[in-house]
């Protein structure tokens, strides 16, 4: 890839990030004043206010210049509204009624906004607010609040993620609401408990993390607490996708009577990683970097442009990193991981593709447009038609359950 398509591509992430931004500082400001009774009331306060001053119009009409025209009405009513009787009086009765309803609306739109805003303050000193319940869809759910959801929290809003989610956070013990980012949403309650769940809109989420609480100081209990929390969140949502933090191992097989998709065994991570960076000095450094969100090449998942399928995974590794400068690293099929298949695996219409880089799905589907309007060459010929079925290749390729 060219310095200028580099150069192009940075100037719109920076621009995406800054359109986030913008978009999430308005949002703060629209829910926070549409959220609050006294905005309500207020408008009820200048509905009255209209209705007094067409009144106030058709009585002084003819008789005071200051009312001639509701252009000037309405410029007297507003005068009224916060200053009183600084304008022409009305000189008849029926003027001076809808005058002095006219200023005890403006006396009482002044308290009102006083009021509202003592309250404000006050708010922010004793926050934070738990919210009763929320009305977002395909948002993450996180159950429970250990010492490291800081950095969870931080990611999953990051600026640097193509789309920006809601985040709604489940605890009872919380002192304080997790992050002041409109964006968060702060549920006190039991995450095991279904109406809290409910609460949180656990079926219209699209994500439901639970990790471990590390303010419990039994493993043991850690992980029967996540368990007994996966169980509530199977019962309420089929359609969330949930991921399970455990400790032990042993734990594996009470989780595997669940439903959970993907369950983090902590205690292997950490072996695993330990051995290896023993094993091969810096490695740790290296997967700690591309497993950051706000990196610049990052690991990412993204589903097989269906122009692609039928080249083996050689030929596309090729191809994306002369074209994308992506790596191809693994690929799933039917919940099966292959990480860089030693043979020649052919690649189905259904495989999703492990890529390390910064490349978007746009930019995938512009290369698969590329390729098949045959622009850019395949480095080697096609062993089958996009779209046929294929076979698994034997098990010469490193494989890994879901």
């Amino acid at each position: 890839m060219n310095s200028v398509v580099q150069k192009h591509r940075r100037r719109e992430h920076r621009f995406r990030v800054l359109a986030h931004r913008t978009r999430r500082f308005f949002y703060g400001m629209w829910t926070s004043t549409v959220a609050r009774p006294a905005m309500k009331v207020a408008v009820v306060l200048m509905v009255l206010a209209l209705v007094s001053a067409v009144g106030l119009h058709q009585a002084e009409k003819d008789l005071s210049e200051s009312y001639a025209t509701m252009a000037k009405t309405f410029r007297s009513v507003f005068v009224l509204l916060v200053s009183g009787f600084d304008v022409h009086e009305p000189t008849s009765w029926s003027g001076w009624i809808c005058a002095a309803v006219t200023m005890i609306l403006g006396i009482a739109l002044v308290a009102l906004v006083t009021a509202d805003l003592a309250s404000h303050l006050v708010r922010l000193a004793l926050r934070p607010q738990a919210s009763q319940s929320v009305s977002v869809k395909d948002h993450f759910v996180i159950c429970g609040w250990g010492r490291s959801d800081s950095f969870l929290l931080e990611s999953l809003t990051s600026d640097s993620l193509p789309k920006l989610r809601h985040v709604v956070v489940i605890d009872e013990l919380l002192s304080q609401a997790p992050s002041n980012d409109p964006y968060v949403h702060y549920i006190n309650g039991n995450p095991s408990e279904e109406g809290v769940l409910e609460r949180a809109a656990i079926k219209d989420a699209e994500v439901t993390i639970i990790p471990l609480d590390w303010r419990i100081t039994s493993d043991t209990l850690k992980d029967s607490v996540n368990t007994l929390i996966m169980l509530a969140v199977e019962a309420r949502s089929q359609k969330t996708y949930s991921c399970v933090e455990i400790v032990r191992r042993d734990s594996k097989r009470h989780l595997s009577r669940t439903r959970a998709d993907e369950v983090v065994c902590v205690g292997d991570l950490s072996l695993r990683l330990l051995t290896q960076a023993a094993l091969n000095h810096g490695l740790s450094w290296f997967l700690s970097d591309v497993l950051s969100i706000g990196s610049e090449s990052k690991v990412h998942k993204e589903a097989l442009p269906p122009t692609l399928a039928g080249l083996t995974f050689r030929q596309l590794f090729l191809l994306l990193n002369e074209q994308l400068e992506e790596i191809l690293l693994a690929v799933e099929r039917k919940g099966e991981i292959y990480a860089n298949p030693t043979q020649r695996f052919p690649l189905g219409p259904d495989d999703s593709l492990f890529l390390l880089g910064d490349s978007s799905p746009e930019d995938l589907e512009a290369l698969a447009a590329a390729v098949r309007s045959e622009t850019v060459s395949v480095p080697l010929p096609r062993i089958q038609p996009a779209g046929t079925a294929v076979e698994v290749p034997p098990s010469d390729s490193t494989t890994a359950g879901a």
